[in-house]
């Protein structure tokens, strides 16, 4: 998004979330090939709904004015990184030019009480220790227009000063009121605005397009860190939000259809679907000049696990995920070894985990100058409940028995592999399933209500986690309301059946969510408690780890399986203690689906100094008492700055 907004004459103030420390670390090192106009501005950790988010909107207003003396501007403009423009900067910059010292702000206050009260102005919050907590009722001030809505804004200079510089009684009887109250970032600018000589200045819109689609997009998606619910907007994705921005900028207008300055839009997210943003960046905007931070547009690698941040997090998760993929990297790297016939007991590596990736790709948008067809959208149907790829970075150094030789030279492989799929998916179209029946049915952790897909995305789960039992289910269409209902039963890794069955009401009526993959399909969610899988077990013995099977029984009879595993943190460490020439062979996890992955692909690359990478055909290691370590490294073909997935592909432009 950054390249594509970017222009020298504009000035660019970045906050990272202080809880996204491989975020930042990228940020901070690509903002270095920038002048002076580009800033990255101290951490907060604000939370939905709660004053932390005004008061680091209000720190990075007053920082901007106070200390960027040397920055001329006229307007500021909020974005997070999930937006992207959808016309062309200069468009944006004539607008503006014609509309000197307006306030866009939207408000949704039109719709009168209900607005006061779904925006809880007579209900006092307070946030503490990383929550929202509801305190409870309170009057609704008077002699005050109250007012609300989008706190996607863009607010002149004049405006900003006033805020930051006024010492009016009413703009402090303002901060003080919103200081306890839900959501102040939608009604602080707002009320400011509308209660001062601004307020002839306000434009009641925010000059982008949200992709609000309710009630999906509604519920209480933050219930673990707010007393309320909310609404927030869905990503945008598929064939049909694309043609929707088509119509919107004018590149593929309707008749009669009446343009609207919209100039961003919200929300894209590149796990769900990354040809859309191809398709805004090539098709909406031209784009095809960008440097090497966006070339490899069909592939997108999400940060799952970071050793330079992660290893410092007191997160049970993350470590227990550490110790996995450890393991992991290991057992594929012996095996690896032995596929090009070197015998692990002589070759001498040491290895150390250093970052993983969710790979997602846009292959299914690629060689189509147009919408999609509808088969191209059901294959993006498909794409929408896979498991991605992973690409796991480690560390090679050689060593002998007694010590590391040539330290400062450090050889990076990358591996491809594929985690196993353990969900069901059914092999009938959803014409020939009977109501009741089941599409899909997976069982994980991490479940994103919104965009109904599983965060957790290398479907790793250990046995302290609360599963989400996930149910795509055909609905009855002779009927407005249908209710039926799945039995489920659980076998344990001994393949012990639980005593008692699991019975998972289904319903259909006007508030039942459809799923956003396949509309002709229901989906219900269920929380799955660790007390159901104490059920297999015998009294006072612990859960035990390995890979469970779930069999669900409809109404119709249709049964399915899947399957999850749990892993046990100390038995993977366990396994991490294994001598080398053990790993190739040995079992390190309780699940026969992990310990048959094998690696899909690998590249390598040769690391001199920290920051600087070298091709490993232009710097090889000439030690003569090391021909076997640099045969190795000759045969590993792959060279990492030249394949698409790898995270240094982007290295092969420089």
């Amino acid at each position: 998004m950054f390249e594509l907004i970017y222009n020298a004459r504009h000035y660019y103030y970045i906050h990272v979330d202080a809880r996204c420390g491989y975020l930042y670390t990228m940020v901070k090192s690509f903002i270095g090939n920038y002048p002076s106009n580009v800033y990255l501005t101290s951490r907060f950790s604000p939370i939905w709904g709660g004053q932390s988010l005004l008061d680091m909107f209000l720190s990075s207003l007053k920082d901007i004015s106070l200390n960027m003396s040397s920055w001329e501007w006229d307007f500021v403009i909020n974005l997070s990184e999930s937006d992207l423009p959808i016309r062309p900067n200069h468009e944006l910059v004539t607008y503006l030019s014609h509309n000197r010292d307006k306030i866009f702000l939207r408000s949704f206050s039109h719709t009168g009480q209900s607005f006061l009260r779904n925006q809880g102005f007579d209900q006092l919050f307070l946030e503490c220790d990383s929550y929202v907590w509801h305190l409870g009722e309170r009057s609704i001030p008077s002699g005050i227009i109250l007012d609300g809505g989008s706190d996607w804004m863009i607010l002149p200079k004049i405006f900003v000063d006033y805020v930051i510089y006024s010492d009016s009684n009413l703009l402090r009887d303002i901060m003080e009121y919103f200081r306890y109250s839900l959501l102040p970032v939608e009604s602080f600018f707002h009320t400011v605005a509308q209660n001062t000589h601004f307020c002839t200045s306000v434009i009641n819109h925010y000059l982008r397009f949200i992709n609000w689609k309710r009630p999906q997009g509604c519920g209480c998606k933050y219930g673990s860190m707010v007393d309320w619910c909310g609404c927030s907007p869905l990503t945008l994705n598929g064939p049909k939000d694309a043609e929707l921005l088509c119509e919107l900028t004018g590149k593929c207008l309707k008749p009669d259809y009446r343009l609207q300055p919209l100039f961003f839009a919200r929300k894209f997210d590149s796990t769900i679907d990354l040809g859309i943003i191809n398709f805004v960046v090539h098709k909406l905007l031209g784009r095809y000049d960008l440097t090497v931070n966006l070339r490899n547009d069909n592939y997108y690698l999400e940060n799952i696990y970071s050793k330079e941040e992660d290893s410092l997090v007191d997160n049970a998760h993350q470590q227990a995920l550490y110790l996995a993929l450890k393991c992991l990297s290991k057992k594929l790297m012996y095996q690896l070894l032995r596929s090009y016939n070197y015998n692990p007991n002589l070759l001498y590596i040491k290895s150390s985990l250093l970052n993983s990736f969710a790979l997602f790709n846009a292959t299914g948008w690629e060689e189509f100058d147009h919408i999609p067809s509808n088969e191209l959208l059901n294959m993006w149907v498909n794409k929408r409940n896979i498991v991605p790829p992973l690409v796991i970075q480690v560390r090679l150094t050689e060593f002998t028995n007694l010590s590391i030789i040539n330290d400062r030279n450090h050889f990076i492989l990358e591996f491809l592999v594929h985690p196993p799929s353990l969900s069901f998916t059914t092999v009938d179209t959803i014409n020939n399933l009977l109501p009741g029946d089941i599409g899909f049915l997976e069982i994980s952790s991490n479940f994103d209500v919104k965009e109904q897909i599983f965060r957790n995305y290398p479907r790793f789960l250990t046995l302290q986690e609360t599963l989400t039992i996930l149910v795509l289910w055909k609905g009855n269409s002779n009927h407005k309301i249908y209710k039926t209902s799945v039995v489920f039963t659980l076998i344990n890794p001994l393949g012990i059946p639980c005593l008692k069955q699991l019975k998972l009401p289904l319903v259909q009526n006007e508030h039942t969510v459809r799923s956003l993959a396949m509309p002709e399909l229901y989906i219900t969610t269920s929380l799955f408690k660790n007390t159901i899988l104490t059920n297999c077990v015998q009294k006072d013995v612990n859960i035990v780890p390995g890979e469970w099977t779930i069999i669900a029984v409809a109404s119709s009879g249709q049964i399915s399986r899947a399957k999850f595993v749990l892993f046990d943190p100390l038995k993977l460490s366990q396994s991490l203690r294994l001598p080398h020439k053990l790993l190739a062979d040995k079992k390190l996890f309780d699940s026969e689906s992990w310990n048959s992955v094998q690696v899909t692909d690998f590249c390598i690359i040769q690391q001199l100094t920290k920051g600087k990478l070298n091709s490993l055909y232009t710097n090889k290691i000439n030690n003569i008492n090391f021909r076997i370590f640099n045969g190795f490294l000759n045969d590993f073909h792959r060279n990492c700055t030249t394949v698409q997935w790898s995270s240094f592909f982007k290295y092969s432009h420089l």
